[in-house]
């Protein structure tokens, strides 16, 4: 099973100290696809099925969470965040939870700033995502 990275760029968004933003050290990839099948108990169709749901649901849920930050809704964009959060974890997409963790953390201070920075993040990590499993 091959896991080459196809980009090994930082995920860091926030710069301001009071974001304590998640860092994803270089070299690892968009998605640890044997963590994943070990989750699911060895059954490679049944991560695949998750996988497909999840990338059928995520872009839906990265617009409510940019709606929410449209609206300067703390709560809602911290609760979006941190159920998109436990789905990447579950995914092992450590990029994905990583940004997830981050815009959760955004959202629960008081300076959205750094949101939408974090949510164009999270949309081109999915782009990665997607591909990189394409072609694993």
């Amino acid at each position: 099973m091959s896991l080459s990275v196809t980009d090994s760029r930082d995920v860091e968004i926030g710069t301001s100290p009071q974001h304590h933003a998640a860092r994803v050290p270089d070299g690892v990839p968009p998605c640890d696809v044997e963590a994943l099948i070990n989750r699911c108990m060895g059954k490679a169709a049944f991560a695949a099925r998750m996988v497909a749901k999840f990338q059928n649901a995520a872009p839906t849920d990265i617009e409510q969470m940019a709606a929410a930050l449209a609206d300067g809704d703390h709560t809602t964009l911290g609760e979006l965040a941190h159920s998109f959060k436990g789905v990447a974890a579950s995914l092992s997409a450590e990029r994905l939870r990583s940004l997830a963790e981050q815009l959760q953390t955004i959202a629960e201070g008081q300076d959205l700033s750094d949101a939408e920075a974090c949510i164009d993040g999270l949309r081109e990590e999915l782009q990665r995502f997607g591909t990189y499993l394409a072609n694993d």
